[in-house]
């Protein structure tokens, strides 16, 4: 289920892809999005002198979560997404990105001295900034605005023809 060396493919899909495509729900990711996915998480660990263990990069949780809030289409979106989610339905016809497998919406929480906490949109665009020419090699092209995304970061690797990051939203 693995599909890189951070990311099990149940993390970018989410569970009614994954009962009917399994293994092969990777078909609906882009590759780039993988790639910034591993790049964002080593540049997390650098930043804050980390190792590997106390870096979490969640982008769906529902295969693992049993209580609190339950992450299902923060990754990719299939046409259900848009009926069976209270958020979503608001908007059925949406173009998303994720709909692409190419937009994913990511909450990055850092461990110090046993003790869990959140990183802030902020935080993580600045990081972002910091290595925008590696982020860009890699793929991204596009994140959402910090007013529009308060406690997510979204990405994504659309095609825009551009050599710097997009800000929408």
């Amino acid at each position: 289920m693995k599909i890189s060396r951070h990311y099990d493919i149940r993390e970018l899909v989410p569970p009614e892809t994954w009962k009917k495509w399994g293994t092969s729900s990777r078909w609906f990711i882009r590759e780039e999005t993988i790639d910034v996915l591993e790049l964002l998480h080593t540049k997390v660990q650098l930043e804050y002198r980390l190792d590997s263990d106390n870096v979490r990069v969640v982008i769906n949780n529902w295969h693992y979560q049993k209580s609190g809030y339950i992450y299902k289409y923060s990754g990719y979106r299939p046409p259900t997404a848009y009926v069976n989610d209270e958020i979503l339905k608001k908007n059925p016809n949406s173009e998303s990105l994720h709909r692409q497998g190419n937009g994913m919406d990511v909450k990055i929480s850092i461990r110090n001295d046993g003790v869990w906490r959140k990183l802030s949109t902020t935080r993580v665009h600045n990081i972002i900034k910091k290595y925008t020419h590696e982020f860009i090699s890699a793929g991204l092209t596009t994140l959402e605005k910090i007013k529009m995304t308060p406690t997510w970061t979204h990405f994504d690797c659309r095609n825009t023809g551009e050599s710097s990051i997009r800000y929408v939203g």
